[in-house]
């Protein structure tokens, strides 16, 4: 998490946060990202690097930044057991 000044606002500040996963292969990868990347888009900026899904997101408030983060990692637990049981 890091905090910086956004440009031409002043004394505003963002707040950002990274989440990189790493997953057994690929595929699963790219599963786990399809799965979250609908729900996410506003919030979120998600890419899959090889067997890693990297999710970036800012926020002007730690509350707000905290609630994206808690949000993205309940639906990658639902997409983690989806894809495992199917």
């Amino acid at each position: 998490m890091a905090v910086f000044k956004a440009s031409g606002k002043g004394n505003l500040h963002w707040i950002k946060g990274m989440i990189t996963l790493e997953y057994e292969n690929e595929e699963m990868a790219r599963a786990i990202y399809e799965s979250i990347d609908v729900d996410n888009y506003q919030f979120l900026d998600c890419t899959v690097k090889g067997n890693k899904v990297i999710c970036e997101t800012r926020a002007e408030k730690a509350s707000k930044l905290l609630h994206t983060l808690d949000d993205l990692l309940a639906c990658i637990i639902v997409a983690e057991e989806v894809y495992r049981t199917s």
